[in-house]
């Protein structure tokens, strides 16, 4: 469901509605999201005005069926992160977009992620300004996420050739889809990454799109 106002009684009485979409709705008053007790979808990108008291009660109105939630753009900080912590609640949570939120810390990264249910597969890190820093918080976390299927990290231009080696050691070694399109890979960096990407013997899909390797480090796995 898109447009409208999030905050209606009519939304409530919807029993029946599987994905809901507040794609930069602005949302004022939340409405009781507990009665959707079919959701299994929930989009809430472009709400960068709600506090993190607003996220907590958000999260804590959603029916633990849910399998995917968006945050994109949401500009999520450290205290927009921790409240998030109901995260965990949602234990058939799959796939979580946090694409372009550039101003949660490492340390608000790292409560993030160990909020997470194990059962995620699909996990979206595009445009969120990692570096090394923030890499070393994410990767003793992504280990205990045995499911995890594909990881987009696509436009992080700060991570060294150390960060990518410590971020792909820390995934488990079942995923199959690998997304590193823009972020400024050159051969050192490329090595870097190859090292690892052997650990991965499910692996299926690697994209380097737009990435300046030389030919002898970017053809056997482009």
């Amino acid at each position: 469901m898109a447009g409208g106002d999030p905050g209606s009684a009519s939304l409530c009485r919807g029993a029946f509605i599987q994905a809901l979409d507040l794609h930069g709705a602005k949302v004022g008053t939340w409405p009781e999201l507990s009665r959707l007790v079919a959701l299994k979808s929930a989009y809430f990108p472009g709400n960068q005005s709600i506090s993190p008291d607003g996220w907590r009660k958000l999260l804590s109105g959603l029916p633990v069926a849910v399998e995917a939630l968006s945050f994109a753009h949401c500009s999520l900080d450290d205290e927009k992160a921790v409240a998030l912590a109901d995260l965990c609640r949602l234990t058939k949570l799959k796939t979580m977009d946090l694409a372009w939120n550039r101003s949660i810390s490492a340390d608000g990264w790292r409560q993030l992620l160990s909020a997470l249910p194990v059962a995620m597969e699909d996990l979206c890190f595009s445009g969120c300004s990692l570096d090394d820093a923030k890499v070393a918080a994410l990767a003793p976390e992504f280990c205990r996420l045995t499911n995890l299927k594909k990881v987009d990290f696509r436009l992080n231009r700060s991570i060294s050739a150390d960060g990518w080696r410590r971020l792909l050691s820390g995934l488990p070694v079942a995923v199959e889809n690998l997304q590193f399109q823009y972020c400024a890979l050159d051969d050192e960096r490329a090595s870097a990454l190859a090292l690892q990407l052997s650990r991965f013997s499910k692996l299926k899909i690697v994209n380097f799109y737009d990435s300046p390797l030389s030919s002898a480090s970017g053809s056997s796995r482009c």
